[in-house]
């Protein structure tokens, strides 16, 4: 009887690793494109979710309820001296991951914008427009597949929106993923200057 290692197995007796029942290899190489196609469509409809959010510039104040105490016969007088000259209450933005102080978005952006890396500072350009109201791109998807065009403005809006949600603490288990997968995009796209 004789020995051998798997090495010294002739290349037509060696064993086949096994695909699971009913995959066949075309099947398998399909889920290969599919899977970054699916990954590249989760990121952007993330994307797209801040940027509306973030086009809408919706927030809310907290309503304050204030006791009214009339003063006079039969509560005819109506004075309220209650709650006047306090300082204005913070008002909340609404995002995908709730309802952030409007102050602490400010505050981030601007941050952004001082910064001495020029892509940090871009990308606060990109959301300075969103918080003054300037115009933004109606959509970062194109209805039919893909980004809509041009490109590179798109994925640069999506990368912003998404890099502002990395810094305000979003907890979407895939937020790292997309983010990395908009940068990709993005560093694929050669251009010179993205246009806003």
């Amino acid at each position: 009887m004789t020995l051998t290692l798997p090495a010294e197995v002739p290349m037509s007796q060696q064993p086949r690793t096994k695909r699971p029942l009913g995959v066949t290899r075309a099947r398998q190489q399909a889920q290969q494109v599919a899977q970054p196609r699916a990954a590249a469509r989760a990121a952007r409809d993330y994307a797209e979710q801040w940027h509306q959010a973030l086009k809408a510039w919706k927030t809310r104040v907290p309503q304050v309820v204030l006791p009214l105490l009339r003063y006079g016969p039969g509560g005819s007088f109506d004075l309220s001296t209650l709650g006047e000259h306090l300082p204005d209450l913070p008002s909340s933005l609404v995002t995908p991951m709730g309802e952030v102080r409007e102050t602490e978005v400010a505050d981030i952006i601007k941050t952004m914008l001082d910064s001495g890396i020029p892509d940090t500072s871009a990308t606060g350009g990109f959301l300075e427009r969103y918080r003054r109201g300037h115009t933004t791109p109606a959509s970062l998807t194109d209805p039919r597949g893909g980004w809509e065009f041009p490109k590179p403005r798109s994925v640069a809006y999506a990368v912003a929106c998404l890099s502002l949600a990395t810094r305000l603490g979003d907890k979407h288990p895939d937020l790292p993923r997309h983010l990395a997968t908009c940068r990709a995009a993005l560093r694929a796209e050669d251009v010179a200057e993205i246009p806003r």
